[in-house]
């Protein structure tokens, strides 16, 4: 009976560590916690681009509620979404070697366009590692983000319906395409873009997608995310209002999970996983100068073959 409850408790061990499968991960809060460069504290101090007011990834800035995402009548998705379905019309673009073509963004996801990615100057701040992480290819600003070709604006000529999820003509629920690339065809996570409102919380999510909505002061919302395949994941929590700030938390199913709550970044966490791994991501409110509700958007954003910096990482892991 003791040979029995040692294998036991010895296969119970092994699948608790099979389950941990986030490799490396970081966050705005551990870059500022373990130390940076001169140069990357230039890039990441509270003016710069990652600011939660007027930074790239802040109120004002495009992931913003003035930017081009979203359901107001100045966002370019309003637009797109009137237009209704083209996909016939984003099929003839494909033939003439249009966005979603070999020739297209489509270029800079294979192993090539990442080699010449690396060619640019600041590649070791804007790849997987480096503290502008969030705004390099391998984010929400990139190819395979929501600024990209498959995004809500982008050439898939999908429409959308009251959910967020693209239908086909038939008004089928559709997740991906496959495109050619340069490696031969592929499939591609469509981006979607939700409304809170209309957000199954139990639903798992794909790695390619963002949320938009409204919580209650000190409150948190929860999403979870598996990714079909080994890449890294972004996510990246905007406050719509300056006046807000909301925390960060991914965390895995044995327990593992890493934070982020800096106070005056918009708060980002990047983790490398393994196929198959699964997420919850956590955004709470945390603190506020007005009275409204408090509105915010999180951009989830997987990238495949990604060419990452060399730093040290800090999580914590489950038991």
């Amino acid at each position: 009976m003791h040979v029995f409850t040692v294998l036991a408790l010895s296969l119970s061990l092994l699948a608790s560590s099979a389950h941990a499968q986030i490799v490396r991960a970081y966050s705005a809060s551990s870059l500022i916690e373990y130390g940076l460069s001169a140069e990357e504290g230039f890039w990441i101090n509270p003016m710069g681009p990652l600011a939660r007011g007027r930074g790239v990834t802040g109120s004002y800035g495009p992931l913003g509620n003035l930017g081009p995402f979203g359901e107001n009548l100045w966002n370019a998705t309003t637009a797109f979404s009137a237009a209704g379905n083209w996909d016939d019309l984003s099929v003839t673009l494909s033939r003439m070697y249009g966005p979603l073509s070999a020739s297209g963004p489509v270029f800079l996801t294979t192993e090539l366009g990442q080699a010449m990615l690396n060619f640019n100057g600041a590649a070791h701040l804007l790849a997987p590692g480096g503290v502008l992480h969030v705004l390099g290819n391998a984010g929400p600003l990139g190819p395979l983000g929501i600024a990209g070709m498959l995004g809500p604006n982008g050439a898939h000529g999908l429409s959308r319906n009251a959910a967020g999820n693209y239908i086909d003509r038939n008004r089928n629920v559709v997740r991906s395409v496959r495109l050619n690339s340069h490696e031969g065809p592929k499939e591609f996570d469509l981006y979607e873009l939700y409304k809170l409102e209309t957000f199954r919380s139990s639903e798992t999510l794909d790695t390619s997608f963002a949320l938009r909505g409204k919580i209650d002061a000190g409150k948190s919302v929860q999403a979870r995310v598996a990714s079909k395949r080994a890449q890294w994941v972004n996510f990246l929590v905007v406050n719509e209002y300056e006046l807000d700030s909301f925390a960060l938390q991914v965390s895995d199913e044995a327990g593992g999970q890493i934070e982020s709550v800096a106070e005056t970044l918009s708060n980002f966490i990047s983790v490398k996983v393994r196929p198959g791994t699964r997420l919850r991501v956590t955004v709470t409110h945390r603190s506020s100068l007005h009275l409204l509700r408090k509105p915010f958007r999180l951009y989830v954003t997987g990238s495949e073959g990604a060419t990452e910096v060399s730093r040290p990482f800090h999580y914590t892991q489950g038991p």
